[in-house]
């Protein structure tokens, strides 16, 4: 079963090798295979796909961005938020912390992230447009 999950993942990752988002949330799923049998169960439903939680990431942007009064900005969601669409869409539940821990401070490591002790006036700003999630 492990192995069917690894090969559907891989298989859909290479197949959209120049998909960042896809191969991101291949690896996350990769990830939890390694630590959490029950989320291989899960991987192998027939209809679940990689793309199917992209979208379903989308659609749940877009349902909070129309919850918006003020329309003048962008929604984002944030990797912990991503993380737990990802994990109800393919009916998991959520890794163990500790191994999250590891892979978010390896990934602050890579791309030289601090905690946000600055102001917020001082940090990067993520913006996306809506379109792009609904592709």
């Amino acid at each position: 079963m492990i192995e069917k999950a690894i090969e559907k993942i891989k298989s859909e990752m290479e197949t959209n090798k120049d998909d960042e988002c896809i191969q991101m949330i291949g690896m996350f799923l990769l990830n939890q295979i390694e630590i959490n049998k029950s989320a291989a169960e899960a991987i192998i439903k027939d209809g679940k796909t990689i793309k199917g939680s992209y979208e379903e990431m989308g659609k749940i942007a877009k349902k909070e961005y129309s919850k918006i009064k003020n329309k003048k900005g962008y929604i984002g969601i944030g990797p912990s938020k991503s993380i737990k669409i990802i994990a109800e869409y393919f009916e998991f539940e959520a890794v163990q912390n500790e191994m999250i821990g590891v892979k978010i401070h390896d990934i602050k490591e890579q791309y030289n992230i601090t905690n946000n002790n600055q102001t917020p006036s001082k940090r990067k700003r993520f913006t996306a447009k809506l379109d792009d999630f609904l592709k």
